[in-house]
């Protein structure tokens, strides 16, 4: 390495959070399933002995950790990846280009994923979508070739590249790219790279050169994304050529929710809209509440029942499914002036953004211990509620509204 690139890489002891690391590493042979640690990366190293029969350089956990799933190089597919042996199950093709297809990133809302692929050009494509799911590009390709992609807690995108080495940011709604900074490292091959959400680190695998483009050997390291600045943790170039990989990490509250209605009709961006809920939540009841999928720009809120209606009544473009026969209610979280109310609209990328301040992470909703029913009643342990989000649908005309699929919670 060059004396200003050496001086730029300080070995340091980490003293960050541990984090459990999975991925695929590439020795002069083959390529292999490994996992460790973020604390210990080369000490944890652990090499499964399978060849990985794809090439893919694209892998992330999903947002509860608990499933790996890659994106194929040489063509659209993306499907689960075993963590030991890296078999590859498809589940379907995603409408990528066939070649060049990687940067694969899980959005926390559990929900939303990410990707990049790269045309002929050396122009990168953001894309959007969900596994098993429609996914659809971001803006127009950006001037510069990116390699991975990783999503932070709050959502935000950054990539790096190994033409410039350097670290960008990406905006999720308009796909447009922004020069962090260098990195201050010689880049070679691909990169891995992900973040940590219990304290937003990103670490990367980085695989280095020589001039003239000689092999410098691999590390491990966290970027500043900030200024873009690399500090090398370890030196791996004994344990790998090069390496993808993703950090297993777990929603801030555990998914909860029998569905129905899944999914329902779908809206005006050609998808259906859909919510997720967690627990425990910052709300009074402990239950959190997201809804994503949705036409950006329109207005919705959430409504909860007593019983449930599947298939359910057709209300303008969508169904409504909460029970509204007998002794059956429905109440709308729309009470101002209460935390009963989740008015929210949703942004660029479908995630409904609370407007009335009733969720402490921005988005969604933080469901209150009283009802908005007759009586304004209480949710009370080994009670089974059920939910789901009505909103306006301007794509189809200024009266439409549509529904998500519904959620039934058991507290």
């Amino acid at each position: 390495l060059a004396p200003t690139i050496l001086a730029a890489i300080t070995l340091a002891p980490s003293l960050l959070a541990q984090a459990e690391v999975v991925g695929i590493h590439f020795d002069l042979s083959a390529r292999r399933m490994f996992s460790s640690t973020t604390d210990n990366f080369v000490t944890d190293w652990v090499a499964h002995p399978d060849t990985v029969p794809g090439l893919y350089y694209g892998i992330d956990f999903d947002a509860s950790g608990t499933n790996l799933y890659a994106l194929s190089w040489n063509n659209s597919h993306i499907g689960l990846l075993d963590e030991v042996t890296g078999a590859f199950t498809s589940l379907g093709a995603t409408g990528m280009p066939n070649n060049e297809n990687h940067g694969l990133t899980a959005h926390p809302d559990g929900f939303t994923w990410y990707a990049i692929s790269v045309d002929g050009a050396g122009d990168t494509q953001l894309w959007r979508g969900s596994i098993g799911g429609a996914w659809t590009t971001v803006g127009t390709p950006m001037g510069v070739r990116l390699w991975d992609i990783a999503c932070n807690s709050a959502g935000e995108l950054y990539a790096e590249s190994v033409v410039t080495d350097s670290l960008y940011s990406i905006d999720p709604i308009t796909g447009v790219e922004t020069l962090v900074g260098p990195m201050g490292l010689n880049l070679q091959y691909a990169q891995g790279f992900d973040f940590d959400w219990s304290d937003d680190t990103l670490y990367a695998t980085i695989s280095l050169q020589l001039g003239g483009g000689s092999p410098g050997g691999t590390r491990f390291a966290t970027i500043d994304t900030s200024t873009g600045l690399a500090t090398v943790l370890a030196d791996t170039t004994a344990l790998h050529a090069q390496a993808e990989m993703a950090i297993r990490q777990g929603l801030p509250c555990d998914p909860v929710g029998v569905p129905f209605c899944d999914p329902n009709e779908l809206n005006s961006t050609g998808l259906s809209t859909q919510i997720s809920a967690c627990m425990p939540g910052a709300g009074e009841s402990g239950l959190h509440l997201e809804g994503f999928n949705g036409p950006p720009t329109n207005f919705g809120y959430f409504l909860v029942g007593t019983g449930v209606n599947d298939p359910g009544v057709v209300i303008s473009e969508g169904r409504m499914c909460l029970a509204t026969t007998g002794s059956n209610e429905i109440g709308r979280y729309n009470v101002a002036g209460t935390n009963r109310n989740s008015i929210g609209q949703f942004d660029g990328a479908g995630v409904l953004q609370n407007l009335v301040g009733t969720s402490a992470t921005g988005s969604g909703f933080d469901v209150p211990g009283l009802l908005p029913l007759t009586g304004t009643p209480a949710i009370t342990a080994g009670s089974t509620w059920h939910f789901q989000l009505w909103h306006r649908d301007g794509g189809v005309g200024p009266t439409a509204s549509n529904f998500s699929n519904g959620l039934s919670i058991t507290f």
